[in-house]
């Protein structure tokens, strides 16, 4: 959540990739949701979130964190296995937010 917070006073969110590869995930549901309404609540703006998890369980966890994400939010979140398709993927939504400010 601090790494939320610290996105969010910087206004470096609008388009985001966050790789989890390397990571052993143990969370709870009810922790991956908590984190989804906890971004919602910091990214009150339109933004697209590319998340890379290649190993099965943390796929399974961001692609319920996906769900509770879009709930209610102004996130497009999407995951994926491979950075490379999140990457294109950024690429493609980068003109769905053209008509945001610059530097957002």
């Amino acid at each position: 959540m601090s790494v939320i917070d610290r996105l969010a006073e910087e206004n470096a969110y609008h388009l985001r990739l966050w790789d989890f590869s390397p990571v052993h995930f143990n969370w709870s549901m009810d922790e991956i949701r908590q984190v989804a309404e906890y971004g919602k609540a910091r990214f009150p703006e339109e933004n697209r979130l590319a998340i890379v998890a290649n190993k099965d369980v943390a796929y399974g966890l961001f692609r319920a964190f996906q769900v509770f994400r879009e709930q209610e939010g102004h996130s497009v979140p999407a995951v994926f296995r491979e950075k490379n398709e999140a990457l294109s993927w950024l690429e493609k939504q980068r003109e769905c937010l053209d008509h945001l400010p610059p530097n957002r």
